[in-house]
C-alpha cells in the first residue's frame, strides 16, 4: 500500500505494521508468528480484509483466519 505522507508516491507502508498497528497487544503477542495476506480492499477503501495463517509446527495444523479492518476507525470490525 502506498504511504499517503509521502507526496511522491515512491513509498509503502508494510501490511503487518499496518495490521499491527490496529491490533491490541494480546493479539499482537499472540499472532506474532503468523503471516498475513491481503484478501480484500472494498472499493471505496474504507475495509481492507485479511487472512492470518498461523501454524502449529508440533501437531502439523495450520488455520486460516478472516479478519476485517475497518481503515477509516483503525480498528478491527466485529466478527
Amino acid at each position: 500500500m502506498t504511504n499517503l505522507d509521502d507526496p511522491t508516491g515512491k513509498t509503502y507502508i508494510l501490511i503487518d505494521d499496518l495490521v499491527d498497528a490496529m491490533q491490541t497487544k494480546e493479539e499482537r503477542i499472540k499472532y506474532r508468528d503468523s503471516q498475513v495476506t491481503v484478501s480484500r480492499v472494498s472499493n471505496d477503501g474504507s475495509r481492507m480484509a485479511i487472512v492470518r495463517t498461523t501454524s502449529d509446527i508440533e501437531e502439523g495444523d495450520e488455520k486460516h483466519i478472516l479478519e476485517v479492518y475497518d481503515l477509516n476507525s483503525g480498528k478491527k470490525s466485529p466478527s
